[in-house]
């Protein structure tokens, strides 16, 4: 699909730590929300342009999401852990409008990360009950919140 063919979608990515490019800095595209590219074609492209997003803390910018952009490697041992806020904002559904939602992970938190923490992401990957911590029906850390059932046990007394 073309990035005009689309609903206005936008993000706002705040930035909740200094950035840099050897922390995985956003790597940015401008202007290729309107470029007809095959995604093969693109990469070269905006490798070319080398922007990323190595910013301040709590600096934001407004992105338009159709923009081709992506997060950067990792590579400085003895750097923390990226960690951004992103609030996504689309337009309304209008009789008429024809343009199709974005397809991907645009709007929320896949469902299997739902109920961890920030320290939970870096060994998610690694726990085997991280389905049941997603469902509420068990938590690794007992010093916050509470599972499901023993919210249904404690409303049901």
């Amino acid at each position: 699909l073309y990035g005009n063919s689309l609903r206005s979608s936008h993000s706002l990515f705040i930035q909740l730590q200094d950035t840099t490019f050897e922390m995985g800095a956003t790597g940015l595209c401008p202007g290729s929300n309107m470029c007809p590219f095959a995604p093969d074609t693109v990469d070269s492209f905006c490798d070319a342009l080398s922007l990323y997003g190595e910013v301040k803390a709590s600096t934001a910018y407004l992105m338009d999401q159709n923009t081709w952009h992506r997060g950067g490697a990792h590579i400085d041992p003895n750097a923390p852990d990226r960690v951004l806020f992103i609030v996504s904002f689309m337009s309304r559904k209008e009789e008429g409008n024809t343009l199709t939602f974005p397809t991907g992970l645009t709007y929320s938190l896949r469902w299997d990360m739902w109920g961890h923490t920030l320290n939970d992401l870096v060994t998610i990957r690694e726990s085997p009950w991280r389905w049941w911590t997603s469902w509420g029906l068990w938590k690794k850390e007992k010093d916050w919140g509470v599972t499901y059932p023993v919210l249904i046990l404690g409303l049901a007394a």
